[in-house]
C-alpha cells in the first residue's frame, strides 16, 4: 500500500476511485467511475451528520455514514482512495500528530482508517482539502492556466494549480494562508488581541474561519455571511489575504471554496473592488475572481487526482 500515492497502473477497464474529505465539521465523500482512462463519469456524493471534535470512534462513524450513500456496486470496485485530511502530519507521514478541529485522527494510520472505514485495504493518495477542491475547481476553468483556490470553513487553506498539477512550495503545498497575519482589524483591537484556534496571533483564521465567525455571528451566521460590510474584519481579512496571495502567487483566477467562500458569491462584487483598488502592479493585470459552486469539490477533486495517479501510474 502507497501512503503517499496509488501507483497500480490500470490498462483499459473501468477505475472507480473514492475521495474522501474529512472536515471539521463532516465528512464528504466522491465516488468516481472511469471507463477507460480518458473520460470520467459524473461522481456520486455522499456527506455525513455533522459532528464536533470527534474521536475515532465518531470519525469511522461519520465515514461510513457518508459512503453508506454511495452505490454498493460501484464501491466494491474501488482502485484507489483521495484522501483529504486536516492537520499537521507525522515526521514519517502516516499519521497526522496535531489535528485542532478533529482530535480523533491523531495518531490514526492512514491506512487503517481506510482499512476501517472501508472493511478493506486500498492504494491511497494524501491531499489537503484545499489541493483537492482546487483541482477540482481548475479542471473547470481550462482556460485558466494558473488557479489559486482559497479553501474557507473550519480553517482557511490554499492550493495552487498549474495546467492541471499542483503547485508545491518548501516543505509542501502552497503554503498556510491561514496563519498569515493580517491585524490589527476592527475598532479596540490591539495587535496581537485576536487569537486564531492554532495559537497565532492576529491570523487569517481567526477573522475568518468558521469557528470565529459562528462565535460572532451566532444561529443568523449564513444570513451575515452573505451580508457583510465592506468594513467587516471579516471582509477587510480576506481582502488583505487576497492581495497577499496575488503577489506571491500571481494567478490567473483566484477561487473562493469551502463552506463560506460559497456564502461570499452574493459579496463577489464588492470583494473584488475592494481587492483591485490600489492592487500591487505585479499581480496579473488579467486575474478574476470566482467561487466554487459545490460543497464537494475536495471529494471530487481527491478522486480525480486518484484516478489519474491510477491510470497515469
Amino acid at each position: 500500500m502507497a501512503s503517499d500515492g496509488v501507483h497500480n497502473r490500470i490498462d483499459g477497464g473501468t477505475v472507480t476511485t473514492l475521495g474522501i474529505d474529512i472536515g471539521g465539521t463532516a465528512i464528504k465523500v466522491a465516488l468516481r467511475t472511469d471507463p477507460g482512462s480518458d473520460q470520467a463519469g459524473e461522481p456520486a456524493a455522499g456527506v455525513s451528520a455533522e459532528y464536533a471534535r470527534p474521536d475515532r470512534h465518531a470519525l469511522i462513524h461519520a465515514i461510513t455514514e457518508a459512503v453508506s450513500s454511495l452505490p454498493n456496486a460501484a464501491l466494491g470496485q474501488v482502485t484507489g482512495v483521495g484522501l483529504c485530511v486536516p492537520g499537521r502530519r507525522s515526521p514519517d507521514g502516516g499519521s497526522i500528530e496535531l489535528a485542532v478541529n478533529v482530535p480523533g485522527l491523531v495518531g490514526y494510520r492512514f491506512a487503517d482508517l481506510i482499512g476501517d472505514a472501508l472493511g478493506r485495504s486500498a492504494p491511497f493518495v494524501l491531499l489537503s482539502d484545499a489541493e483537492a477542491a482546487t483541482l477540482d475547481v481548475a479542471s473547470e476553468h481550462p482556460d485558466a492556466s494558473r488557479v489559486l483556490g482559497i479553501a474557507i470553513g473550519t480553517g482557511v487553506g490554499v492550493a495552487l494549480v498549474e495546467d492541471g498539477r499542483s503547485v508545491t512550495i518548501g516543505a509542501g503545498g502552497a503554503g498556510h494562508i491561514g496563519q498569515i497575519d493580517v491585524g490589527p482589524i476592527g475598532d479596540g483591537h490591539r495587535a496581537g488581541s485576536v487569537v486564531g484556534p492554532d495559537g497565532g496571533r492576529d491570523s487569517l483564521e481567526a477573522y475568518l474561519g468558521l469557528p470565529a465567525l459562528r462565535a460572532r455571528f451566532g444561529d443568523a451566521l449564513a444570513d451575515r455571511i452573505a451580508a457583510l460590510p465592506d468594513d467587516d474584519p471579516a471582509m477587510v481579512a480576506l481582502v488583505r489575504a487576497i492581495r497577499i496571495a496575488l503577489a506571491i502567487y500571481a494567478p490567473h483566477r483566484v477561487v473562493l471554496l469551502g463552506g463560506v467562500g460559497l456564502a461570499l458569491r452574493s459579496r463577489g462584487e464588492r470583494i473584488d473592488a475592494l481587492v483591485r483598488d490600489g492592487l500591487t502592479g505585479v499581480a496579473p493585470p488579467s486575474w478574476l475572481l470566482a467561487f466554487g459552486n459545490s460543497r464537494f469539490h475536495a471529494a471530487r477533486g481527491a478522486a480525480g487526482e486518484a484516478a489519474r495517479r491510477t491510470t497515469s501510474g
